[in-house]
């Protein structure tokens, strides 16, 4: 018998430390397991029995974020101006 967690309770814990190298992704969300399944290839290595599982993936598996780059009006310009000369669809 699966029990079911309230939705409050029904986490997602992501452990990046410097310390180890894999990543720990620990979820409830069907919506998460089946990209990290699907996309990473990856195996649960923990399962809850109440719909949670977890899975590791190596560090350099994972971008790290970026900051956004600021452009000026006149080069935010020139790049539409670019991306509608090669997808005309796009600049209609």
């Amino acid at each position: 018998m699966t029990v079911r967690l309230p939705r409050k309770e029904q986490e997602t814990i992501i452990t990046f430390d410097e310390a180890s190298p894999l990543v720990h992704i620990f979820t409830y969300r069907k919506v998460w397991q089946r990209y990290l399944e699907g996309r990473f290839g990856l195996k649960p290595v923990i399962d809850n029995g109440c719909g949670g599982k977890g899975y590791e993936i190596p560090k350099n598996r994972i971008r790290p974020p970026r900051a956004w780059i600021r452009l000026s009006p006149e080069a935010e310009a020139k790049l539409r101006l670019k991306v509608k000369k090669r997808s005309p669809a796009l600049g209609s």
